[in-house]
């Protein structure tokens, strides 16, 4: 016979992972639409790229800075907030693809840097092949190449005009 006590307990991995999965869904849709409108915003702000780039830093600082400070408070405060050689490389790598990030929607056509945006996972598969040897798939080299030939096509038609 079973303890009718011991059933929640059984039953609380299912909730917590239909809550975090609730939460990631809304997560990633708040992040699509502020990556959305990131083209259309960056263009309408007279104002040039570096400056931009250090307000989006602060206050993409401040909602991180609370996510950690949740994060680790649900977790009794035990996580260690170092970041190691490989977390500051990690800054220093996204505050430099946030000035570019920033800077390109400047500079071109907000359709521009999104197909070029898009090209971003064939160039982690690129990066994972050459320095962990991982293996492409053919669906993944037939989608680099297409998405390639897109941002050779585009680039191209800039060429020369300054």
């Amino acid at each position: 016979m079973t303890d009718t006590l011991d059933m929640p307990k059984k039953l609380a991995p299912a909730a917590d992972v239909a809550a975090e999965r609730t939460l990631g869904i809304i997560l990633v849709s708040a992040s699509a639409i502020a990556f959305a409108l990131t083209g259309v915003l960056t263009k309408s702000i007279h104002a040039d790229p570096l400056t931009i780039t250090c307000w989006r830093g602060f206050f993409g600082s401040i909602l991180i800075t609370f996510y950690v400070l949740w994060r680790r408070r649900c977790s009794g405060g035990n996580e260690s907030l170092r970041l190691g050689w490989r977390g500051w490389l990690l800054v220093l790598e996204g505050a430099a693809a946030s000035i570019a990030f920033i800077s390109a929607f400047k500079h071109t056509y907000v359709a521009n840097v999104a197909v070029i945006y898009a090209t971003s996972p064939f160039i982690a598969a690129l990066l994972a092949f050459l320095l962990v040897r991982e293996k492409f798939r053919l669906q993944t080299m037939v989608a680099a190449a297409v998405s390639l030939c897109g941002v050779a096509i585009m680039v191209s038609a800039g060429l020369g005009s300054g």
